[in-house]
């Protein structure tokens, strides 16, 4: 394996081994901070996006299940990223027999730049007989940072539900998941943008995370409606995506947000190949009846 440059600095104040796997939220992790390739700064900066990432992948396989399996893919992935801290491994209940995939946050510049690392890990992660696509169980989550909303945190969280309202449609077919799977764990809210941002103010709904985009953490906003995935280019074209949003959600006007095409969130050649392989007839029949 290839050692890349690390893009962490801090180290935990605990000594944890290398391949450990976490137990769900637990404390005991990795420091929390943020990578910027392009920066030596790695504490937050609320004028930046930073995404964090968690991929779900499973197994039906006997060996895949193994601890001793599971711990030698954790070094395998520690030595394409040159660290233990950038992507760290989770149990999770939504998974039967494999693991959480979890990023630290980093700007999709970054993201992109690993590109090469998750195409390594990603294939590691096969190799050792696991999958994520295949699965209907798996999820794919992004958190954004909220800071990054904090000159008009309202108005830009209305903004977003507004946009994922108003795109619904493209936003389930681009999701890959089942219809009946974005219902019970990523469905849309079914009040107006303004009724859920003053609900969660009032701290009406702060249990309520099972929703396409997720109001309950402190820090974070988070998207849970896409399907877990080992594709690389999936990866990475569903976190543009997620970009997309978040920005047109703060640097649009509602205005402007009511006159949006779909289209001008297709802003890569990697996505709009994307888009074209989830708007298809199949996919599209595959709908409920009052999507179509």
């Amino acid at each position: 394996m290839v050692y890349t440059k690390s893009p962490f600095t801090r180290t935990h104040p605990v000594q944890i081994p290398a391949n450990s796997i976490f137990n769900y939220h637990s404390p005991n992790r990795p420091y929390l901070y943020f990578v910027d390739l392009f920066s030596s700064c790695t504490h937050e900066d609320p004028d930046k996006l930073y995404l964090g990432i968690e991929d779900e992948f499973d197994t039906n396989k006997q060996q895949s299940k193994t601890l001793s399996c599971k711990h030698d893919l954790i070094d395998h992935s520690n030595e394409i990223f040159g660290n233990n801290t950038f992507a760290y491994y989770m149990k999770d209940s939504s998974v039967n027999n494999g693991l959480e995939l979890i990023t630290q946050p980093a700007t999709f510049a970054s993201h992109e730049q690993l590109e090469d690392q998750y195409r390594q890990l990603f294939t590691m992660i096969k190799e050792h007989g696991f999958g994520s696509d295949k699965f209907r169980t798996c999820g794919y989550h992004i958190h954004f940072n909220r800071s990054y909303f904090s000159d008009n945190p309202d108005l830009y969280t209305m903004n977003l539900l507004y946009l994922v309202e108003k795109f619904w449609r493209d936003l389930v077919l681009l999701s890959r998941r089942d219809y009946d799977r974005i219902v019970r764990w990523a469905n849309k809210y079914n009040d107006t943008p303004e009724k859920v941002v003053d609900n969660f103010k009032d701290g009406c709904r702060h249990n309520d995370r099972y929703h396409a985009i997720n109001l309950t953490n402190l820090n974070t906003i988070e998207f849970r409606i896409y399907k877990g995935t080992l594709d690389a280019d999936k990866f990475l074209a569903t976190m543009e995506l997620t970009r997309n949003l978040i920005v047109a959600a703060k640097t649009k006007s509602p205005r402007e947000l009511q006159v949006m095409q779909f289209s001008e969130l297709i802003t890569s050649g990697r996505l709009q190949k994307f888009s074209q392989t989830c708007h298809t007839k199949k996919a599209e029949e595959k709908l409920p009846y009052f999507l179509k």
